[in-house]
């Protein structure tokens, strides 16, 4: 057995130990405070107390079953009238726009005209003040419509999503009406997904075929099956009862450190159920939005990867109108105040969120510039590689650390309970729990960094189908057409090396579509990557001067052989890497419709030496 797994094992073991002794504990504390805990309600599992002491779940949790109605009625009319009638546009922003005003009707009553009134002022002044300036050098932005994302992370939904909301719309689509609808949109109207106004209007004319009715289907059963985890959660372990109460003041250090943890993976709990549960409503009804947390709190040990996995939606929103304002990374060090200063006004204007913000920045200044200095670091040998992983899995621990004492002034104890808890968890006494909670994030940490990405693995294999040996010539990455979903057929695809005389002959699955990375081919800057990682030991890939100067050159060529390349009037998905029938050619290209054919049979394939390099932007047809 090699060091890495001896390595590994030993994570697990201590990683298992340690579940074990909290949930061991919780179950005690919960059982021994139940007399004295507020917030506790008569429950359904085994004649257990239910923890109902957070307004916002207990409120969200009593109003589900008239909030499902709701849901079910909604979508029923929209999708009916939408398919009936086939609506399009300014059809099935009329049909929502009405369902969504009759919502709100019902939550807002008479208010609902303030809230109309506001949009209107704010609409009128955006056309009044409709001016905008862009530089004749800064023109190619809104034509050059590409990008080099690999297939796995389209899969995630980020690069088709940003297809939607970067993508410009014409003229037409900005209307009163539209404008109107995106903002009383009833799916996202509470809690939802932020959107883009460009991704929501793109969506009207066609609906979003990302997902699939099944893919959909599963992912509300995963719903459920998470709303029963939080059920069990608060039946069994009363974590936010001991803030309401107070309690854990009188708690000891190792038993406040495990209230603390307890309540903050609570909090994400809630905060998956309610926004995931309006994501559904909002596919359901044909309209796909970013996904809030894409990752567990407990994967997130540096504060950068915590907030975009938290309110992702949000963070993106952030991103695009307020933090490349302001100087974007040039200026990261002073913009993040502005930001996060901004979002704690906007969740509510309290001191404890203010507080929350501030010390938020004061823990993320250390590690913008650890990150700035470690990238410049590149370690070659063994001994510099193993550094490297101890002195990241330690910065982790100590970034994970300053993350829940941040959140937990903020969502918890408030900038009051500070003091008292600093005083309890720095005594002589609580040096022991310091201790422990630094070595269990030290490993939560490392555990992350032991396991490396495994070639053979079921996705790696999907990805990795055709790789080709060298980066060596142009027309050696050409495009993968759409393969649409027909049921059953086969293609023969054919991955030519520049010094094989045979080429591999390769079956190709049912379907080619973002939601099955089967058929996805390495892009050009993973075949780099994967070049990379075969000379270094560990999953560490730095972005080299030479890696740099590859894909520049890559990039350069295919912008000389493929600048008006087709593109699909949906949603962009870079396909590469195959050459097989079906390819498109540069004397064929002006003349095929936006999207690859369905048929790649029927296509004529051409020599070697005719191949060109083209990146469709492909959208799986039903």
């Amino acid at each position: 057995m090699s060091w890495r797994r001896l390595e590994l094992a030993a994570l697990c073991a201590y990683a298992l130990g340690f579940y074990l002794v909290v949930i061991r504990k919780s179950l005690r504390l919960s059982h021994d405070y139940s007399g004295r805990l507020y917030g506790l309600r008569a429950g359904s599992l085994a004649g257990h107390l239910n923890d109902l002491s957070d307004a916002q779940w207990r409120n969200f949790r009593g109003n589900l079953p008239v909030l499902t109605i709701v849901m079910g009625a909604f979508l029923m009319l929209a999708n009916m009238l939408r398919y009936c009638y086939s609506l399009k546009g300014r059809g099935a922003s009329l049909v929502w726009l009405l369902l969504s005003v009759t919502y709100l009707c019902y939550l807002h009553g008479a208010c609902v005209s303030f809230i109309l009134l506001i949009a209107l002022i704010n609409y009128s002044i955006v056309k009044v003040l409709e001016v905008a300036y862009l530089s004749i050098e800064h023109m190619f932005v809104d034509v050059h419509n590409k990008h080099m994302q690999r297939c796995q992370v389209c899969y995630s939904g980020k690069t088709c999503y940003f297809a939607l909301q970067e993508r410009a719309l014409i003229g037409d689509k900005y209307t009163l009406l539209t404008y109107l609808c995106y903002l009383t949109y009833a799916p996202l109207y509470i809690a939802g997904p932020i959107v883009s106004y460009n991704a929501f209007a793109a969506q009207l004319d066609a609906p979003q075929k990302n997902y699939s009715v099944a893919q959909i289907s599963w992912y509300g059963v995963r719903w459920i099956l998470s709303f029963l985890l939080m059920e069990a959660m608060t039946h069994f372990f009363h974590y936010n009862a001991f803030v309401v109460s107070r309690l854990w003041q009188q708690l000891s250090p190792f038993e406040i450190f495990i209230i603390s943890y307890g309540v903050l993976n609570f909090m994400w709990l809630k905060f998956f159920l309610i926004w995931r549960y309006f994501r559904f409503w909002s596919l359901v009804g044909g309209v796909e939005t970013p996904e809030n947390m894409p990752r567990c709190i407990n994967n997130c040990h540096d504060l950068e990867s915590f907030w975009k996995s938290w309110h992702a939606s949000f963070n993106r929103w952030l991103v695009r109108y307020l933090y490349i304002p302001l100087g974007g990374a040039q200026r990261k060090l002073l913009s993040i105040w502005v930001v996060f200063t901004f979002v704690a006004v906007w969740h509510d204007l309290e001191w404890k969120l203010i507080s929350w913000a501030w010390l938020t920045c004061l823990f993320f200044v250390p590690e913008i510039l650890v990150k700035s200095l470690s990238n410049k670091f590149q370690p070659r040998s063994a001994l510099g590689l193993f550094i490297h992983r101890e002195l990241s899995a330690i910065a982790g621990a100590v970034t994970i650390s300053c993350l829940m004492v941040a959140n937990l002034v903020g969502y918890v104890v408030g900038p009051s309970g500070i003091k008292l808890l600093m005083s309890r968890m720095l005594g002589k006494d609580a040096l022991p729990v310091l201790a422990f909670i630094f070595i269990s994030f030290y490993v939560g940490v490392k555990k992350t960094q032991v396991i490396p990405f495994d070639e053979t693995s079921p996705t790696s294999r999907e990805v990795a189908i055709c790789r080709p040996r060298q980066l060596a010539a142009p027309h050696h990455a050409v495009a993968c057409a759409n393969l649409g979903s027909r049921a059953a057929w086969t293609a023969k695809r054919r991955c030519r090396h520049p010094q094989e005389k045979q080429p591999q002959r390769i079956v190709a699955p049912r379907r080619c579509a973002r939601t099955s990375v089967a058929t996805s081919v390495r892009s050009a800057a993973e075949v780099i990557d994967s070049e990379e990682r075969q000379q270094q030991p560990t999953p560490l890939w730095p972005a080299g001067a030479t890696r740099r100067r590859r894909l520049q050159e890559t990039i350069a060529a295919n912008s000389a052989c493929c600048g008006t390349a087709p593109v699909c009037k949906n949603i962009d998905l870079p396909r590469r890497g195959f050459q097989l029938r079906g390819t498109l050619s540069a004397a064929t290209a002006a003349d095929r419709p936006a999207c690859a054919s369905n048929h790649p049979a029927e296509d004529a394939e051409l020599p070697l030496n005719r191949k060109r390099t083209f990146e469709i932007h492909s959208h799986h047809h039903e």
